[in-house]
């Protein structure tokens, strides 16, 4: 067992030392994409169901986080997969397994409480992560981030806001995951939509344009004629909604965390949303998408 189990550290460590050697200082760490490649989809914590890339456009190409499950994803055509998790700094981290099999839930901290998704728990897997500034730092600058997704059970604004702006707005269009209600479904996070991930998310230029929870989804204001009002109008909804949230605490369910995620555009982008990355999100279907599928290659 001791052999085993030093024989698993090595593995580990040289697993570490090459995505270090990738995902280090190096702006062209990816430049061996294929050619055709003009759009990248990043998904941070994928499970078996990443983002495909679209099988007929080879101008878009995805890569896949994930530690745990990464050798259940399917195999296909410009889909990379990469075994680790992504956080704010790089290293090696202790990750945590949950329910009564593997492709429910794993995050890099405990349950807030019991629940019934973490009833049945599995040993705690040491994965190697990356910084998610080296991440987006390794993207050759010809290769547009069209899209970043990220799933990180409670990490996704601290590993955010481990980049720099400037790393940030190489991306186009995100969604991430927070939570509502001042509540968390992990010990120890900070990932509030108002408190945390909003404030960062404005000050780096990006715009808040729907939030959708399980039951209900919609945008943060109406249509607008020109996109700096739009900017300008979602801005302030979001704005609006926070400021609402907080100042109804009495009718806040407490029985939930109210896990969300938000879809955030660069506010100068001239990309549309990409419809194939959406169409995984579910996103497509709202009509205040659909005005910017007209056109999906300016």
């Amino acid at each position: 067992r001791v052999c085993r189990l030093a024989k698993s550290m090595r593995d580990l460590l040289l697993l570490l030392a090459a995505l270090h050697a990738a995902f280090g200082s190096s702006t062209q760490s990816l430049n061996l994409l294929p050619k055709s490649v003009r759009f990248l989809y990043l998904n941070i914590g994928a499970n078996v169901n990443p983002i495909f890339p679209p099988l007929l456009n080879h101008s878009i190409a995805a890569v896949a986080f994930e530690p745990i499950v990464h050798s259940a994803i399917p195999k296909k055509t410009n889909l990379y997969v990469v075994p680790a998790a992504v956080g704010a700094v790089g290293g090696l981290g202790m990750m945590g397994v949950y329910n009564n099999n593997l492709f429910q839930s794993s995050s890099l901290s405990l349950p807030a409480s019991k629940q019934p998704w973490n009833k049945h728990s599995h040993p705690p897997v040491i994965v190697p992560i990356i910084g998610m500034g080296d991440v987006l730092e390794s993207v050759p600058e010809s290769t547009e981030i069209w899209y970043l997704k990220t799933d990180m059970q409670g990490h996704d604004f601290p590993a955010l806001s481990g980049a720099s702006t400037a790393q940030l707005r190489r991306v186009h269009y995100m969604l991430v995951e927070t939570f509502l209600d001042k509540r968390s479904a992990y010990a120890g996070v900070n990932n509030q939509f108002c408190e945390h991930l909003l404030p960062h998310m404005l000050a780096a230029g990006f715009v808040p344009i729907s939030l959708q929870t399980p039951g209900h989804a919609g945008r943060f204001a109406c249509e607008a004629t020109t996109r700096s009002e739009d900017n300008a109008q979602l801005v302030a909804g979001a704005l609006r909604y926070c400021s609402e949230l907080d100042g109804n605490d009495n009718a806040r369910n407490t029985q939930n965390w109210h896990e969300a995620d938000v879809q955030l555009r660069r506010n100068d982008t001239s990309l549309p949303p990409p419809l194939e990355a959406l169409v995984e999100s579910h996103l497509q279907t709202k009509p205040e998408w659909r005005r910017e599928h007209v056109n999906m290659w300016p």
